[in-house]
């Protein structure tokens, strides 16, 4: 239909804005959909394509317990959704809840390096737990 508008969210991470030890592939990938909504957004924001990044940081939806990670304070998914939806079409990237806008902005007022050394020790723990 004429005028009706369409929607594209990819689910980024917090870790897709700087490399993250024992999770280098993870963070890699999320960094490549950061960049990818970043281009796509601008490439159809005129053909009534809205597209929107999600960096939600810890999620409840079972991958902590598969991979074996400690992920404590995560968000539940049908808070983040209705986040993502309110946001769409009005933002380019969502950091929804309190937990991942403190994250995301605080960190990014460290340089990278410093970034990820911090996140070396997050992952360790998410990943390692007491045992490293």
């Amino acid at each position: 239909m004429k005028g009706e508008r369409k929607g594209l969210i990819l689910f980024g991470s917090l870790v897709g804005f700087q490399g993250v030890p024992w999770a280098s592939t993870y963070a890699a990938t999320k960094a490549f959909i950061q960049s990818f909504a970043e281009g796509l957004y601008w490439e159809y924001k005129k053909s009534g394509v809205d597209v929107i990044s999600v960096a939600p940081g810890p999620v409840q939806s079972g991958f902590g317990e598969r991979a074996g990670m400690l992920m404590g304070n995560a968000q539940e998914t049908r808070g983040i959704a209705k986040k993502v939806l309110k946001n769409l079409g009005k933002s380019i990237t969502i950091r929804p809840g309190f937990l991942s806008k403190f994250l995301g902005y605080s960190l990014i007022l460290l340089p990278r390096y410093l970034r990820t050394l911090l996140l070396k020790q997050i992952m360790g723990k998410m990943v390692f737990g007491d045992k490293k």
